[in-house]
């Protein structure tokens, strides 16, 4: 598996579990680190997605 794909499923794995736990709203910041979980949270129906183009203004509405 290359890292890339695992990184996707690692972040589908933490995604899945923050929905089970009945988190509905992500704040998502776009850049290379946060790829893997922006991917994942787009691709999931059940999140609200919040985007900023800087982490600490996510920071402060999160």
């Amino acid at each position: 598996m290359s890292v890339s794909a695992f990184n996707r499923r690692w972040a589908a794995v933490i995604l899945e579990a923050l929905t089970r736990h009945g988190v509905r709203h992500v704040c998502i910041a776009p850049g290379s680190r946060s790829t893997p979980l922006t991917l994942a949270a787009a691709e999931n129906p059940a999140f609200i997605h919040h985007t900023h183009f800087d982490e600490r203004g996510l920071g402060h509405l999160a």
